[in-house]
């Protein structure tokens, strides 16, 4: 399988996203407080919190603004956790940090989005709320006290049943669900090179084409080196994230497990059809352990993704033909529709999905392990880590600053077992359910 493509291969973000700003690569020696590796959301808005302080932070960059999974994730912005209910996270992390960390990403989308409107990003910023939708009867009231619980983390939303679902929606699929009204989504590259905008703007340095080789202590300082030039700084962040190449810093790349996702984007439909389908604007996703996501563009696509589970992901016809069925069964008011892209992205996996912040060296820390939780949460981040870069006090920070650890190898290989899994458990639960009309399946 392909799995580090370049983006203009067939990405559709490369097609749709407004250009970013110009940036070279670092061709000299320079010296900056801070330096910052990779130019995605995390080291982005660490540079551009950290510029807005008066500190102006250098980024270098392997490739380009957005290369890695902040220019390839299908831009959805939902501020919540993949699986833990929030008692589990103040068990993982103790009552006050697992109180920040709630508080961190309750608030994401928030971030998210007083960004875009401060800096006046171009992106396709809409912030219409997620449609969560029941895939059975019985999975209304997991979605009721989800809500219940979000709502009282300040994220507002109300149950909807099953004819409301349908009249947001289009889809007659479903049993009711949940509207979380703080959500929204965008156009991800476009938020990137937006985000680069930003903090050039405030006074950052962007470096791209400028691949880091190596890193090395010169007295109380680091010498980063690129090919062609050099940052002395007094400290690092690694933001490299799933695409962490080489990599820079030993073993920083068995911090995690990369699982491979692939992303589909029809050719652009008939305005018709956006007074049928998803009407308002919303992002959708339902409850299929394997879930259902679908999201409009701009330009009038529609775009949705698949885990890789034998060969669904690995062959790109084969799952376009199946994602053309699904989707014609999501929603029958559609044409069939063609998948005018398909590409790759890995999202950097690791067991609790909640970014970790390690202490790599003295002043060297990174910062990976989303798990496919990039728009909202790598922006939080971003702020969390301009605080720690700052000085701020690390006791009072959103997350922890750890030890590094090496992630158990095989996250990938059980993320596939998983999905496929999952697929014959939610066939089994429907039917028990009563439901007779399952999705297609491979």
């Amino acid at each position: 399988m392909k799995q580090i493509t370049e983006l203009t291969d067939d990405c559709v973000w490369h097609a749709t996203a407004v250009e970013g700003p110009p940036t070279g690569s670092l061709e000299q020696d320079i010296e900056t407080e801070i330096v910052i590796v990779g130019a995605g959301y995390t080291g982005l808005v660490t540079a551009l919190r950290l510029a807005e302080r008066g500190i102006e932070p250098v980024v270098v960059e392997a490739k380009q603004v957005g290369f890695g999974g902040s220019g390839r994730n299908l831009g959805h912005c939902t501020p919540t956790f993949h699986y833990w209910p929030f008692d589990k996270i103040k068990k993982f992390y103790g009552a006050d940090y697992g109180d920040r960390i709630i508080a961190m990403q309750t608030g994401a989308a928030d971030h998210v989005f007083s960004i875009i409107e401060q800096y006046q990003i171009k992106c396709e910023a809409v912030r219409n709320g997620i449609l969560r939708l029941a895939a059975s009867p019985r999975h209304l009231k997991g979605l009721k006290a989800q809500k219940e619980l979000y709502e009282s983390h300040g994220l507002r939303g109300h149950m909807l049943d099953s004819r409301e679902a349908e009249d947001l929606s289009g889809s007659p699929r479903f049993h009711g669900g949940w509207l979380m009204e703080g959500a929204g989504h965008l156009n991800p590259l476009g938020y990137a090179r937006g985000l680069a905008r930003a903090a050039l703007s405030r006074g950052a340095q962007i470096y791209t084409q400028s691949p880091v080789e190596g890193i090395e202590r010169e007295g109380a300082r680091w010498r980063v080196r690129t090919p062609e030039g050099s940052v002395l700084a007094d400290k690092v962040l690694m933001a490299t994230g799933a695409y962490t190449i080489g990599p820079p810093w030993p073993k920083l790349n068995t911090a995690f497990d990369n699982v491979p996702v692939a992303g589909l984007a029809t050719a652009p439909l008939d305005p018709k059809y956006r007074d049928l389908v998803l009407k308002g604007d919303h992002s959708l996703v339902d409850t299929h352990g394997d879930p259902i996501l679908y999201k409009w563009t701009q330009d009038n696509r529609l775009i949705t993704t698949v885990f890789f589970a034998g060969r669904l992901g690995n062959d790109p016809q084969a799952t376009r033909d199946l994602m053309t069925r699904k989707t014609k069964w999501v929603f029958p008011q559609l044409e069939p529709v063609k998948w005018e892209h398909y590409w790759y992205g890995l999202l950097d996996g690791q067991y609790r999905t909640i970014p970790r912040i390690y202490r790599l060296d003295e002043n060297v820390y990174s910062c990976l392990g989303y798990s496919g939780r990039g728009v909202p949460t790598a922006t939080a981040a971003g702020s969390v880590l301009a605080d720690l870069l700052e000085g701020k006090d690390e006791a009072q920070l959103s997350l922890p600053v750890e030890q590094f650890q090496q992630v158990t190898p095989g996250l990938a290989a059980l993320q596939s077992i998983y999905m496929k899994w999952t697929r014959v458990r939610d066939r089994i639960r429907l039917k028990l359910d009563g439901t007779r009309d399952m999705p297609p399946v491979m």
